[in-house]
């Protein structure tokens, strides 16, 4: 193509916009489509959306959201996904955790990022570091509140955290 002087070339820039608020506005235009699929079960968009603000209205009511780290120590699943999309809607940071990391790398991680919460599921509750508060997927999914807490949603700034990742070496230890 031949550029000229009344032709844009860059797209117009966009205003930020956070994390939580795309997940919500893809819920919203596919809300029928299969969001998970992990082979053994599959949740729509809509699940996904309802499942993640039953969770992120008990952490906001924790008094969790902008700047706070809730580390994650759960396996690859369903649960796992709705954790991410609910700590993501508190306007809260993701730390997660792998389960096959040693227990004093896990116990930096969470002293280092500063974690206040973490979210894992019932059968490895007797395995994670006693230096938060820990919630069990199962505690997070009983029935609670169908509408939206006072305050909600959440203060939730486009510069704030998503995610924070230790990858090999860079806890120095």
């Amino acid at each position: 193509p031949i550029l000229t002087p009344d032709r844009q070339t860059t797209p117009a820039p966009t205003e930020p916009v956070h994390l939580a608020d795309i997940f919500e506005r893809t819920a919203r235009e596919h809300a029928d489509a299969v969001a998970i699929d992990d082979g053994v079960a599959t949740m729509t968009y809509a699940d996904l959306d309802a499942a993640s603000d039953e969770w992120a209205f008990r952490l906001h009511a924790l008094d969790i959201g902008a700047d706070d780290v809730i580390a994650v120590a759960l396996d690859r699943s369903l649960d796992l996904v709705v954790a991410v999309w609910a700590i993501a809607k508190a306007g809260a940071t993701v730390l997660p955790i792998d389960s096959r990391y040693p227990a004093q790398r896990v116990e930096h991680m969470i002293a280092d990022s500063g974690a206040v919460l973490g979210i894992t599921s019932s059968d490895r509750f007797d395995t994670v570091p006693r230096g938060i508060w820990w919630l069990s997927t199962e505690s997070l999914s009983q029935s609670g509140p169908d509408a939206p807490p006072t305050g909600w949603p959440p203060a939730r700034p486009t510069d704030s955290l998503a995610y924070i990742v230790y990858t090999s070496g860079s806890t120095g230890k």
